[in-house]
């Protein structure tokens, strides 16, 4: 009976706890400097551990970049070969390893910028999506109230941030985003 309470037991912690692995919570892409011809892709984790970036032209993602360091606030610079291209990319921490990922290297001729502020009101983002930018900047006030949201004393304050860059996907449009093959918006 002691042997089926442990085996009923054990089962249950590996199946309903969750594993202290480097789960990948949220990526984002920045610069360092200004230099087109790199990027650096950011991710953050629950646990420590090293940063891996596999990435390229194709899906399969043939280059990579690690920082052996462990962190959970990841950064790792990626080379960008080649404009007018469509990069893939996905991250790693240990095991756990984000989904494929792509984003557009800069332009050779008109660089597209947007620039967005005061996200709190959840605007339609349908323009951004017509134009097809290359770059997104952020002119702040994004956050309703940081010191409401995250409460007093809390120093990690970047849960309202990530929170805010996964709220504008319900604000996308279902139907009618420009494809590949459709002319730029005017």
């Amino acid at each position: 009976m002691k042997m089926r309470i442990a085996a009923v037991t054990t089962f249950f912690l590996l199946v309903a706890c969750p594993s202290a692995s480097a789960e990948i919570t949220r990526i984002w892409l920045t610069h360092r400097a200004p230099d087109p011809s790199r990027i650096v892709v950011n991710w953050q984790t629950a646990q420590p551990g090293n940063s891996v970036v596999r990435f390229g032209l194709s899906r399969d993602c043939p280059e990579t970049v690690a920082v052996e360091e462990s962190v959970t606030l990841h950064h790792v610079e990626i080379p960008l070969a080649k404009r007018d291209a469509t990069y893939h990319y996905r991250v790693s921490t240990g095991d756990p390893t984000s989904g494929d990922a792509a984003f557009k290297s800069y332009p050779t001729d008109v660089l597209r910028v947007a620039v967005a502020a005061d996200w709190q009101g959840q605007p339609k983002l349908d323009a951004i999506l017509r134009d097809s930018v290359h770059l997104l900047l952020a002119a702040g006030d994004h956050i309703d109230c940081l010191h409401r949201l995250c409460g007093v004393g809390v120093k990690d304050r970047t849960r309202p941030y990530g929170e805010s860059l996964r709220r504008p996907k319900a604000n996308l449009p279902e139907e009618g985003r420009p494809s590949k093959t459709e002319p730029d918006a005017v």
